[in-house]
């Protein structure tokens, strides 16, 4: 079945770049190419958070409770993953423009994205927790992504992770919110 959900969550990667593609005509060659990569990453970025989630307790003998799973231990690993994606890509572009941004954005629209169709299950929770979902995530990477480039702008890993624990905090409280309201 995850299998399943990962061919599904690539074939409708490719078909809305495509069709992002399309209908962007006013972004330079770069700015998609930057749109592209995030996409692309998400899904090694979400394999990789997956991982880590599923062999935890092995790698660590550390047994912990679907609460303690979903609200502090997959917030801080997928977080922390994009953000290690976000910061390799503002270091290798050197720019601190929006490309940052942008690409954070896409991590975070893919990794909702394919997130989405591995955890689909009833009409309910597509319309409302996968939705939002996707919405989390895109805010999540923007505000790693948002630290990352005051990191480089000002030298201040301050400022980089107190924008990387705002993500952490935006991804616990939704995933909290919504175990508390049955839909996880």
């Amino acid at each position: 079945m995850i299998l399943l959900g990962i061919i599904f969550s690539i074939v409708f990667l490719l078909i809305w770049v495509l069709i992002f593609f399309g209908l962007s005509r006013g972004i330079s060659r770069q700015g998609l190419g930057v749109i592209s990569l995030g996409l692309m990453t998400s899904v090694f970025v979400l394999l990789c958070a997956l991982l880590l989630e599923v062999y935890w307790e092995r790698i660590t003998g550390i047994r912990l409770k679907e609460y303690q799973t979903k609200v502090i231990l997959a917030p801080v690993v997928e977080e922390t993953m994009k953000l290690l994606f976000i910061s390799i890509l503002a270091w290798k572009i050197r720019t601190l423009s929006s490309k940052v941004l942008l690409f954070g954005a896409a991590v975070g629209l893919g990794f909702g994205l394919v997130e989405t169709f591995l955890a689909v299950s009833n009409p309910v929770n597509v319309i409302f927790r996968d939705l939002f979902t996707v919405l989390m995530h895109i805010a999540a990477s923007v505000s790693s992504s948002f630290g990352v480039k005051k990191l480089f702008e000002k030298k201040s890993p301050i400022c980089m992770i107190g924008f990387f624990l705002l993500a952490v905090a935006i991804h616990a409280g939704f995933n909290s919110t919504i175990l508390s309201l049955g839909c996880g």
